[in-house]
């Protein structure tokens, strides 16, 4: 008898991988835009680089790439989000597996309120103010409504995992 290999794409754990990485993209973000926000200012009004046209022309490109920041952890969401729908779509999954979906979905929705809730907490930090200014978009996805982000993906999920029909023959 042949075993075959157990595929894993379009699982819950993907949900959680996927929330994982945009979650650890965003709080990059936030520290990358706090630190550099002093850094622009002092480079900018220092006596070395103020007169210099051509760098406080790279320091202004350099802060609107940051300023791209936003969008692409928005894009990298919803990407990661699309793909693991699409890779839902041609899965095959026996009806049991319903139950440890559920439960994992559960954990994954326990955990995207612990993150929400250390977001909240970062949040009241004066010290990282600045970057979350910055980031209006990604601390809508990450704010208080991050576990329902979760659990509406994770439903849309396992309607297309499990609502595959055999099909009229």
């Amino acid at each position: 008898m042949k075993l075959r290999k157990l595929n894993k794409k379009g699982d819950i754990g993907s949900i959680m991988i996927v929330m994982t990485i945009v979650f650890v993209m965003f709080i990059l973000g936030i520290v990358a835009l706090t630190m550099w926000n002093p850094i622009m200012d002092e480079l900018t009004y220092s006596e070395h680089f103020s007169d210099n046209e051509q760098a406080l022309d790279s320091f202004e490109k350099v802060d609107d790439a940051f300023g791209l920041l936003d969008l692409f952890i928005l894009l990298s969401f919803f990407g990661f989000i699309g793909g693991l729908i699409v890779s839902a779509i041609y899965i095959d999954v026996h009806p049991v597996f319903i139950v440890f979906f559920i439960l994992f979905l559960i954990i994954g929705v326990f955990i995207a309120s612990q993150l929400s809730n250390a977001i909240y907490e970062m949040e009241q930090e004066e010290s990282l103010q600045e970057g979350f200014d910055r980031l209006t978009i990604s601390g809508i996805i990450f704010g208080k409504y991050f576990p329902l982000w979760i659990l509406i993906i994770g439903a849309i999920t396992i309607v297309i995992l499990y609502g595959k029909g055999e099909g009229v023959a």
